[in-house]
């Protein structure tokens, strides 16, 4: 049989969440979301402490219902 590895549970974390600050525009914004290298249907919203504030649907932000 084959042997199992195992798989550190680190190794499937994003440790590089996309995320967005409360303070951003709506142009940061989807500036940001243009030049990420995988597609985004919502994002957490933070504030500067790294606090969660909320979630900003993509298609929210695209509609302009900020």
């Amino acid at each position: 049989g084959g042997k199992s590895e195992n798989i550190a549970p680190e190794s499937l974390m994003n440790t590089r969440p996309a995320v967005v600050y409360e303070h951003n525009t709506v142009s940061d914004v989807l500036n940001y979301i243009k030049n990420l290298s995988f597609p985004v249907l919502f994002l957490p919203v933070i504030n500067d402490n790294g606090l969660l504030k909320g979630t900003l649907k993509f298609n929210n932000l695209i509609k302009g219902e900020l």
